[in-house]
């Protein structure tokens, strides 16, 4: 009896139609940076098609205004989505953008989240994580800096910062709302 059963499931099983994999959206960039960024969609997770005819997805707002490096996750409730990304090759700022969709993006506006460290001259590849745990965000990302702005050499550095309060400006891209 078991062996029919088996046999049984395994008969269902084959005749079903495959469930397709959930689609892969992949954020990119393209030298000099300045176009935007750009999405490609996967179903299997190895083959990618460029979304939008191969156009940027997301423009620039800004005047010299740079978008490369693009991180995306989803917002800690689950509901949208955030976006970073480095804003320019020199300064203290990242770019920050929120979609309840992927398709619709908010404005674009310029944190100057290393403003109050004058001998860091770079703001890179930024990302944003939520550890549901402790409620807190973080954002991290490779600062390469220089110590003055005369130096040749490049420190490269991982900086984190933590928030649980939506008081500073910086801190709010962190938190859950």
């Amino acid at each position: 009896m078991m062996r029919i059963l088996t046999m049984l499931l395994v008969v269902l099983a084959s005749a079903m139609p495959a469930r397709p994999a959930d689609p892969h959206v992949f954020a990119y960039f393209k030298e000099p940076a300045s176009q935007g960024i750009y999405l490609a969609l996967s179903r299997d997770g190895y083959n990618f098609e460029p979304l939008n005819n191969g156009q940027p997805w997301i423009k620039p707002e800004h005047a010299g205004e740079l978008m490369r490096d693009v991180f995306i996750t989803r917002n800690p409730d689950g509901d949208g989505f955030r976006m970073v990304w480095t804003w320019n090759w020199r300064g203290d700022s990242l770019g920050y953008a929120t979609s309840k969709d992927l398709v619709t993006w908010s404005e674009q506006p310029e944190i100057p989240i290393m403003r109050d460290f004058p001998a860091v001259n770079n703001v890179w590849a930024p990302e944003l994580y939520w550890d549901e745990s402790t409620k807190t965000g973080s954002l991290s990302g490779l600062r390469p800096s220089r110590t003055t702005p005369t130096a040749t050499e490049y420190g490269l550095r991982i900086r984190k910062t933590s928030s649980r309060s939506r008081s500073q400006r910086s801190s709010s891209i962190l938190d859950s709302s």
